[in-house]
């Protein structure tokens, strides 16, 4: 059964939101965030895939991307973005210095990305090193702070940096032990061209609806038209991504505007030793 996100008698701790890149936790819960303040706990929102873009990316897909982009060249645009986009919904931005996927090189030396379908290809073995390292930084950040809820991406989509992203999110959790609770948002873009692919993302998981004043969605809007360069990137279907996302809001929370966030219920192990995401 779907329950209802309390607004009151939140934890004064400050919570963890864990953004693949430079975008994805204002797109998918802008909205939580922007309430954050209000009910007095600090929001951290921490890029993992945030170094600067290369002056040559290394693939034509690289290069059509930076095509898309409004501000090309400039390899720091997107971490001015974010800060703005943060600084917007009041919260600390904190941006690591690993390379998006589509900068990657494998150990080979050729680009772990050369088209499209490879973002959505997943290399165990190329990431293993990855994945720990991440881990490890998640795990230091949130025991730094005394975070008591960490928001990890569901990765719904199947984008390699989204699935890295959790597992190594659900391996820092693990690390902290039973006093952080782990939550997962819903990835926008994706759950609004891929609202199929969220069942089979939340086996095992209970829903809890997190209800939006008129304000802060409109503040959660705001913010993503801060990320002025990946407006051509992140959208392409008839209408625009704010009316997307206010119609899914609505639509999640039967006609008042809400946010929904998945909290397992028993964690599934795999003989990796960590949690299996499907």
């Amino acid at each position: 059964m779907t329950q209802i996100q309390r607004r009151e008698g939140e934890q004064s701790a400050p919570d963890l939101y864990v953004s693949p890149h430079l975008d994805d936790v204002v797109l998918s819960c802008g909205g939580r965030v922007a309430a954050a303040r209000e009910q007095g706990c600090a929001a951290i929102v921490v890029s993992v895939f945030a170094a600067p873009a290369p002056d040559d990316p290394p693939s034509p897909l690289a290069r059509r991307y930076h095509a898309l982009m409004e501000a090309t060249g400039d390899p720091l645009v997107r971490q001015r973005e974010d800060r703005e986009a943060l600084a917007l919904l009041e919260a600390r931005p904190i941006h690591l210095g690993y390379l998006d996927c589509i900068y990657r090189m494998g150990a080979d030396g050729i680009p772990l990305v050369a088209e499209e379908a490879d973002v959505f290809c997943v290399d165990e073995a190329e990431d293993r090193e990855l994945l720990a390292a991440v881990s490890g930084e998640l795990h230091d950040l949130a025991g730094g702070v005394g975070v008591q809820q960490l928001f990890l991406p569901l990765a719904v989509g199947g984008h390699r940096d989204h699935i890295l992203v959790r597992e190594a999110g659900e391996a820092a959790g693990r690390r902290l032990g039973g006093g952080v609770s782990i939550l997962y948002y819903e990835d926008t873009p994706y759950v609004l061209t891929e609202p199929g692919a969220v069942a089979e993302a939340v086996q095992g998981m209970d829903a809890e609806l997190f209800p939006l004043a008129a304000a802060e969605l409109s503040k959660r809007l705001e913010a993503v038209g801060r990320y002025r360069s990946q407006q051509g990137i992140l959208w392409h279907q008839q209408g625009g991504l704010a009316s997307a996302i206010r119609d899914y809001a609505s639509r999640v929370g039967k006609g008042q505007p809400a946010e929904r966030y998945w909290r397992s219920r028993a964690p599934r192990a795999t003989g990796r030793g960590h949690v299996a995401l499907f």
